[in-house]
């Protein structure tokens, strides 16, 4: 095999990720020049690109089936100032308390961190509450949960999840299911700072959300 056939042998063993809704990059066509050799391949800078950024993709992507397996994860939220979205989260909760399944709920009011959460987990910023996830996946809204009750899915789709005994109210917390920082004390003060100086003045404690607080451990997993 003479040298410039086997540079077009080694340069062709890179294809990178192809966009198959686009046809015409599958298939990669050599860009021969006026003298017959070989200039290089047609789409193969964009078949590079496209594996870069689906390279990326995955990496921003947290793998929510595989952390969130076997539990119940519902966003809601306690800011009582929109009524019907209040309202709406209230009677998730008692639809899920009625069948006795523990879950886990994250409050978009108490922590920025659960709004971007959401808004990355659904893809968009428009965000209807309350939302339902099991097992990673999507269940919807309650419009959809209760369509689920009333057929009886939702029983069959929740009966291989934990069951609790339900608690009127928590000892800790009286409820609230959330408590000061035990770090900082709800200041946000990290434990680095120097109190006599305010040269680490932008120091904040990272145990806590941005408001100070820390979810109530003797209730995490227990509902109203």
């Amino acid at each position: 095999t003479s040298e410039p056939q086997a540079n077009v042998v080694r340069s062709n063993t890179y294809a990178g990720r192809r966009d198959v809704s686009d046809p015409s990059t599958v298939q990669e066509k050599q860009i021969v020049s006026s003298r017959g050799t070989v200039r290089g391949f047609r789409n193969r800078v964009r078949a590079g690109i496209a594996t870069f950024l689906q390279h990326q993709a995955g990496e921003t992507l947290r793998n929510y089936k595989h952390l969130e397996k076997g539990k119940i994860i519902i966003y809601t939220t306690s800011m009582t100032v929109v009524r019907p979205t209040h309202a709406r989260c209230k009677k998730l909760q008692k639809m899920l308390q009625t069948h006795m399944v523990r879950y886990e709920e994250k409050d978009l009011f108490m922590s920025k961190e659960n709004q971007k959460e959401l808004m990355e987990r659904l893809n968009t910023n428009e965000i209807v509450l309350p939302q339902v996830f099991a097992d990673g996946a999507s269940l919807g809204t309650l419009e959809n949960l209760e369509r689920l009750n009333e057929s009886g899915e939702l029983r069959h789709i929740l009966a291989n999840f934990t069951k609790i005994d339900v608690k009127s109210s928590c000892e800790k917390c009286g409820g609230y299911r959330y408590m000061p920082c035990n770090f900082c004390h709800g200041s946000k003060k990290s434990l680095r700072r120097n109190n006599f100086t305010d040269e680490f003045c932008a120091l904040r404690c990272m145990q806590c959300d941005e408001n100070g607080l820390l979810r109530c451990d003797l209730c995490l997993d227990q509902q109203e």
